[in-house]
């Protein structure tokens, strides 16, 4: 099976070479692109699973370059990170995909509102958090670790039981859409494409 692939839009050679190394560990195949301009060629953003991108890119506005990957083909949904060196949040992103679709379930996510098939969802707050994820993520397959980590960060303590439970919980919300969330033996669940 390919690596999965990260495309990072990031100007400063050895923030990009730290990345690479620290990616490759996990198994993570690294695209970079110096600049703005080089990171939206199409295919280089098409062809990847997420993108990280530092907010402050000299020249080319890295919230337009949010911007245009939202517009370019299937990349509406495709995982975007901002990266900053900033030591407080001083501006609010804008283009992240509110509304998230796949097949009869919906989420809001600026709203904290889940539907199946048009009927509101009673989820709870992880529970939102770990479809939201998947649904941002479709087709990847994410550990019990990996997956709290990418919703609670990297010092939230992790029990593989407790996760099973989250994960049961949510498919039988999900009732016969519950079969969207896979479970991979040996490593984890991924969101069927």
């Amino acid at each position: 099976m390919d690596a999965e692939r990260i495309l990072i839009i990031e100007d400063d050679p050895e923030i990009q070479e730290m990345l690479k190394h620290t990616f490759a560990r996990e198994g993570w195949k690294l695209i970079r692109a110096g600049s703005g301009e080089e990171g939206l060629a199409a295919p280089r953003v098409g062809g990847t699973n997420c993108v990280i991108l530092n907010i402050m890119l000299p020249v080319y506005d890295s919230l337009k370059v949010l911007e245009k990957i939202r517009k370019l083909e299937n990349c509406q949904t495709l995982s975007v990170t901002m990266c900053t060196a900033w030591g407080k949040e001083t501006t609010e992103v804008k283009n992240k995909p509110a509304i998230l679709q796949h097949g009869k379930i919906k989420l809001d996510v600026e709203r904290h509102a889940a539907f199946l098939d048009g009927a509101p969802l009673n989820l709870l707050a992880t529970e939102f958090a770990i479809l939201t994820h998947f649904m941002n993520n479709p087709g990847i397959v994410f550990t019990r670790h990996r997956l709290i980590t990418a919703i609670r960060g990297p010092n939230y303590p992790v029990m593989n039981n407790s996760v099973n439970v989250q994960i049961m919980g949510l498919r039988k919300k999900l009732r016969e859409c519950g079969e969207m969330i896979e479970t991979i033996r040996g490593v984890g669940y991924r969101f069927k494409t």
